[in-house]
């Protein structure tokens, strides 16, 4: 027993802090969007009726991501308090069940999108569902090998994901936007006729008022350009992987050197990768209507198994590199997940470019072909990286069961968040 003052939680602290951040600016900008949507619905104006769903499911969406807050909030105060909260079980036959509903969510919901009148105020519920029960059924797969598991670090991980690392990677990638969009101006500014054509450009644009399809025209010339999309590819399939691999198992790097197991690296690194896909597939979803939501709706859900798979790989490769002091596999591990998901990314924007560039022959057979082939490229990766997760979920708890606990004196567990 260490009889020395036990150092001030600090993780637990910032868990705090962060959930009620978190809670607070949530629920308040979902409440001013549910009251501007309610203002809108009620109006009645077109304009605004029209303007009033998206709002509304806006609203929403940042209600339930404010929820997700409270247990983390709870736990954290338990743990300030002295006392430890009860260990988390996460039913994987329930969520099974529910699972198997998704299928009839996404055609009911493709109906309500059809309907009018105030059968579509419902939608939101829909979406919601459609992309929280997937990422809960594989964030209770993940765990169930080490349930109970810890109800702070479970609700910590993911309150990191949803509230730390998803406006942090917003802010890298927007770093990253604007040194190339300066770097880009900057050539430019050395050509006088690009210049003159850039002035023109946005001299269309603000002709364009707005119209998707006049701006499709214009911007269509320059998509055609080989470097163009040279740029585009290797920003979303090289750059953002390496940005997004990088920080979305951030609450294991929270939690370097307290020891731990790759096992505990692995779901801790799924947990906040679940974070992650929950904000972006939400928000995501929210835009469709009633000829994208089926297929954005299943392709969401292979988005979901894509980060939340890197996420928990990366975990589990960092607690194993720090256990063993050798960083060869992690190295190898982020390559991977990076491939993995610039794969991913590549396929998907590959569908549906044929139609918006509109290129001349042979290029647009060769997209056209790419546009067919993507959405079965696309599910077989999915499969192949739920198959990778459950190798990994096998492997690294095979390891632990193997491997001697470290033992933790009272100074360490004091640290602990």
């Amino acid at each position: 027993m260490n009889d020395s003052q036990p150092a001030f939680p600090i993780r637990v602290a910032f868990q705090l802090l962060l959930s009620l951040l978190g809670l607070g600016s949530a629920w308040l900008i979902g409440l001013l969007l549910l009251g501007m949507g309610a203002l809108g619905y009620f109006s009645g104006s077109a304009l605004f009726h029209t303007s009033a769903e998206p709002l509304l499911a806006l609203g929403w969406a940042f209600l339930l991501l404010g929820l997700v807050a409270l247990p983390s909030l709870w736990a954290a105060g338990l743990r300030l308090w002295g006392k430890e909260p009860a260990p988390l079980r996460l039913n994987l036959v329930s969520a099974s069940l529910a699972l198997l509903l998704v299928p009839l969510i996404i055609v009911v919901g493709a109906g309500v999108l059809q309907a009018d009148g105030v059968l579509r105020l419902f939608m939101p519920f829909f979406q919601i569902a459609v992309v929280v029960i997937p990422a809960l059924w594989l964030v209770a797969y993940l765990t169930r090998p080490a349930q109970p598991v810890r109800a702070g670090r479970f609700w910590g991980a993911m309150n990191v994901g949803v509230f730390f690392v998803t406006p942090l990677i917003l802010l890298v990638e927007g770093m990253l936007m604007v040194l190339m969009l300066i770097g880009v101006i900057a050539f430019l500014s050395s050509r006088p006729e690009m210049m003159q054509y850039l002035a023109d450009l946005s001299s269309r644009l603000l002709h364009a008022a707005g119209d998707p399809e006049m701006i499709l025209r214009i911007y269509r010339p320059i998509l055609r350009q080989p470097l163009v999309l040279f740029g585009i590819a290797a920003i979303f399939t090289v750059f953002v992987p390496l940005i997004e691999e990088a920080l979305k198992p951030l609450a294991v790097w929270l939690l370097a050197g307290d020891r731990l197991t790759p096992a505990e690296g692995f779901w801790l690194g799924g947990v906040c990768g679940a974070g992650f896909a929950l904000v972006e597939s939400l928000f995501s979803v929210i835009g469709a209507d009633a000829t994208s939501w089926m297929t954005l709706a299943v392709g969401r859900i292979g988005t979901t198994t894509l980060h939340i798979t890197t996420a928990a790989l990366m975990g589990g490769a960092l607690a194993q590199a720090w256990q063993s002091r050798r960083y060869e596999r992690l190295g190898l591990m982020y390559l991977l997940v990076v491939g993995l998901h610039g794969l991913w990314n590549l396929l998907a924007l590959t569908s549906g470019l044929a139609r918006v560039l509109e290129p001349s022959q042979p290029l647009r057979d060769i997209l056209s072909l790419a546009d067919r082939l993507s959405p079965f490229a696309l599910l077989v990766l999915a499969l192949a990286l739920f198959w990778l997760l459950a190798i990994e979920r096998t492997a690294v708890n095979r390891a632990g069961a193997v491997m001697p606990a470290p033992v933790l004196n009272d100074s360490v567990e004091s640290k602990e968040s």
